[in-house]
């Protein structure tokens, strides 16, 4: 689920970043509405993934983050959008790479099958984190 760019209303896209019909906040259709919505890649990606950690790792917070992180490899369908990419310090990117399983099971490391925008992260402190598709956009584009 997207914010639609226009009204601001929850809405869907099917898989190709076309946002699927839906209602403005006074009940008629958004002019929006089976329109391009925005498509993340990797650049616009790695900046809202630095804006929202702010620099620090977004699993130890202890130190400055350096790597960026797919929660879901490229391998398996994991693509450049927030909510599947983690800010992480190097240590914590290395423990990570080299113990998936126990990473999977903080949310670090996931599945195929697996949505990242529905599965959340367990920091080291305990603290729950969701990572969301939910900020800043990219400018919206033509394919």
């Amino acid at each position: 689920m997207v914010l639609c760019p226009v009204c601001l209303n929850p809405t869907e896209t099917d898989a190709f970043g076309v946002m699927q019909p839906h209602p403005n906040s006074v009940g008629s259709e958004c002019v929006m509405s089976g329109k391009l919505g925005a498509r993340w890649d990797e650049r616009s990606t790695r900046a809202a993934v630095d804006t929202r950690s702010g620099g620090r790792c977004e699993y130890c917070r202890a130190r400055p983050a350096r790597d960026m992180h797919h929660r879901r490899g490229s391998g398996v369908g994991g693509r450049w959008h927030p909510a599947n990419i983690l800010h992480l310090c190097r240590k914590c990117h290395r423990f990570i790479t080299d113990h998936p399983g126990w990473a999977h099971s903080l949310g670090l490391r996931l599945k195929e099958a697996e949505d990242p925008g529905e599965r959340p992260v367990t920091r080291e402190d305990g603290t729950g984190f969701q990572p969301s598709d939910d900020v800043a956009p990219p400018p919206l584009t033509r394919r």
